[in-house]
């Protein structure tokens, strides 16, 4: 499988990739930034932001959090930390109603107490594996790196993701397709990052109230009546919750601290051996049967417009249910098989 992750958006350019990707019946991941580059905020109705996120959900995307405002993490005091994650949070809860799990700390940098800190505000952080640098403008590189990585490894025994940008004109214009033809004539699915690591959509947000899953909130599954602007969640979905599993922060998680004036290349992140039952694959609600979720249960859909009751999970109770082990870090090379 291969999951294709696009950073830094939304941007004018995104509903031309959203259209390519819709044209070709492929499903992406989109970590985006709350006001990145002077681009605007992503909750101001005028830059047209919120119905691009909007859509993105409707559509089967997954969206993650890729910061407020782009900053190296790795750089920042706790507070500031704190404020870049808490930012982001309030404006994608204004503009669909819930909030990430997943996310990627920009220039994929970070420390000890970066990690420790996203757990506590029970965050899954990824890397990825495959850089096309398209940043770069070298898309002849973007093409062989993609390319190369692809052919030399079986997609019967591996997964890879893989970062682009959805802010570069070029990626949106003729790149994207052709990330999709060249996996798909190697025999690779193209999927959403929870896709790839077998978690069930239900997983992949969560009620800005209590910090629960999304699809399993007391709060919405009762709420049969609401108004369509309202996510409602899957009917199966209260089986999904992994509210009791301990959290796992990897001691082998590292990230890159170098200059910030280029994309930096990551440093690689090991494998992790996370021990019987700690597995985000042992957690409820975390099966995967081949390339295949074993569960039906689906993504709640994109409100239309911003759900007016939308609460704010309080800091009060995102610390009870970080402390209760509500949720945990990954690294992404830990459950990515490469043989």
């Amino acid at each position: 499988m291969v999951a294709l992750t696009f950073d830094d958006g939304p941007y004018v350019y995104t509903p031309a990739l959203l259209d390519v990707l819709a044209n070709n019946n492929v499903k992406a991941t989109f970590f985006v930034v709350g006001d990145n580059g002077g681009k605007g905020q992503i909750q101001d109705p005028s830059t047209g932001y919120p119905a691009i996120i909007r859509r993105m959900v409707a559509e089967g995307h997954m969206v993650g959090s890729h910061t407020w405002g782009h900053q190296d993490l790795a750089t920042l005091t706790a507070e500031q930390r704190r404020d870049q994650i808490l930012l982001n949070e309030i404006a994608l809860v204004d503009i669909l109603g819930f909030f990430p799990t997943y996310m990627r700390p920009p220039y994929t940098s970070w420390n000890a107490d970066t990690l420790r800190e996203l757990g506590e505000l029970g965050y899954h952080v990824f890397n990825y594996d495959i850089d096309t640098r398209d940043w770069a403008g070298d898309y002849g590189y973007a093409q062989s790196v993609y390319t190369s990585i692809l052919s030399q490894n079986s997609p019967a025994s591996s997964s890879w993701i893989s970062l682009e940008h959805d802010i570069q004109e070029q990626t949106v214009s003729w790149f994207a397709q052709y990330l999709i033809d060249q996996a798909r004539s190697l025999g690779y699915q193209l999927v959403t990052l929870g896709e790839c690591l077998g978690d069930p959509p239900v997983n992949w947000y969560r009620d800005p109230l209590t910090g629960e899953p999304y699809g399993a909130s007391s709060v919405y599954a009762s709420n049969t009546s609401a108004s369509s602007s309202v996510p409602q969640p899957s009917s199966s979905s209260s089986t999904s919750s992994s509210s009791a599993s301990e959290p796992y922060i990897s001691p082998a998680a590292t990230g890159s601290t170098s200059s910030l004036s280029v994309e930096p290349t990551p440093t690689p992140v090991p494998n992790v051996n996370f021990g019987a039952g700690t597995s985000p694959k042992d957690k409820p609600g975390y099966s995967k049967i081949g390339s295949s979720l074993s569960t039906t249960t689906a993504a709640p859909a994109a409100p239309t417009s911003k759900p007016a009751d939308a609460p704010l999970r309080s800091d009060a109770a995102r610390i009870t249910k970080s402390t209760s082990g509500l949720l945990a870090v990954l690294c992404c090379f830990a459950l990515i098989l490469q043989h």
